[in-house]
């Protein structure tokens, strides 16, 4: 899990909201009763926020000053010593395993504000998970989960905790794989993971409801 530290993601207030909207399922006509913007500044919004999250996925990748002292303290590691521990337990794992990708979106601009928000998240996250998962950080606002031991049934009971996380500052987004495939290594599903997780929320699925919802109103 090796790679560069790349700077936060930093959607402002206005562009969050809109795309949370989206994520959401609610169409163009929606976005203008709710958000105080005209139809094409609300466009540009979307436009904007899109283009940082694309920009942001070709940056993002694995590596080891993501989490604080703080978040160490709470359990959260480095990505190479979460590998190390990972592949331990993969190979004790007889039943399978599960590995969630977690991502946040952040509407602050400071970077001591996205850090605290980030450590009440693994706050929240950590009080969620058992001893025996593994949690480490490919991004400030981006987390990576392994649960040993699981089915895709059971993996879904934790997907369901995972969303009514309290007091989380922002919205998060989630992707979840269960493993069966003894050959499957943690580095390869969790990269499908995080690839999934933009794919479904960022690139494809909010355009494709972006240009739905301009379909439904022109």
């Amino acid at each position: 899990m090796k790679g560069s530290s790349p700077s936060a993601l930093r959607l402002t207030e206005h562009e969050r909201r809109a795309l949370t909207l989206l994520i959401e399922g609610h169409s163009l006509k929606d976005l203008e009763a709710t958000l105080p913007s005209p139809p094409r500044a609300l466009e540009r919004t979307v436009h904007r926020g899109l283009t940082k999250l694309e920009v942001w996925v070709q940056q993002t990748w694995p590596g080891d000053a993501h989490e604080s002292a703080l978040e160490t303290g709470l359990g959260v590691l480095k990505s190479r010593e979460a590998e190390r521990l990972i592949n331990r337990r993969i190979v004790q794992s007889r039943h399978g395993w599960g590995c969630v990708a977690l991502l946040a979106l952040p509407n602050k601009e400071n970077e001591e504000d996205i850090q605290h928000g980030a450590e009440e998240i693994s706050r929240q996250l950590m009080t969620k998970l058992r001893q025996s998962d593994v949690v480490t950080k490919w991004h400030i606002s981006e987390w990576i989960i392994f649960l040993a031991g699981v089915n895709e049934a059971q993996l879904n009971v934790v997907l369901s905790r995972l969303t009514t996380l309290e007091a989380r500052p922002w919205p998060i987004l989630l992707e979840a794989q269960a493993v069966t495939q003894p050959s499957a290594t943690f580095t390869e599903v969790a990269t499908e993971c995080h690839q999934a997780l933009i794919s479904r929320y960022a690139t494809n699925g909010l355009s494709t409801l972006w240009r739905s919802s301009r379909a439904h109103t022109s």
